[in-house]
């Protein structure tokens, strides 16, 4: 006989679970939306001046966590973030909107070439929390 789990008692109760296996799944708890991060980076990969782009959901007191956008711009490119935000807005639902924006000038990548979210610096999002409202 296999006893139940008692952890499972407590999701039963309103806890929202997520699954281990969608890494990319962003969840604005002031939201309450799940955002598939991939899609909200192919987006981003549209605009001309973009080269590369990872999201990544940043902690917020208020929000739970909310979408963030590191972008490589094309070389000699210059992007406010402000220019970006306004130019996703025209193809993204306003909650799947990044609201921080950070720009450099790589992303950490492993020894095939994929992007690393788990190692980038989210606290260069939160420097870009100030004006991003």
């Amino acid at each position: 006989n296999v006893e139940p789990d008692p952890t499972l008692a407590s999701a039963r109760e309103g806890v929202k679970m997520i699954n281990a296996f969608q890494p990319d799944c962003i969840i604005a708890i002031g939201g309450g939306s799940p955002m598939d991060a991939a899609k909200i980076m192919w987006v981003l990969y549209e605009h001309p001046d973009i080269v590369e782009a990872a999201v990544v959901g940043v902690a917020d007191p208020t929000y739970g966590e909310e979408v963030g956008a590191v972008v490589v711009l094309r070389q000699g490119a210059e992007l406010a973030p402000d220019t970006l935000r306004e130019w996703a807005k025209e193809r993204l639902s306003a909650y799947k909107v990044p609201r921080l924006f950070h720009v450099v000038d790589a992303l950490p990548k492993g020894p095939s070439g994929k992007i690393l979210k788990r190692a980038i610096d989210r606290d260069s999002l939160l420097g870009a929390r100030a004006g991003s409202r």
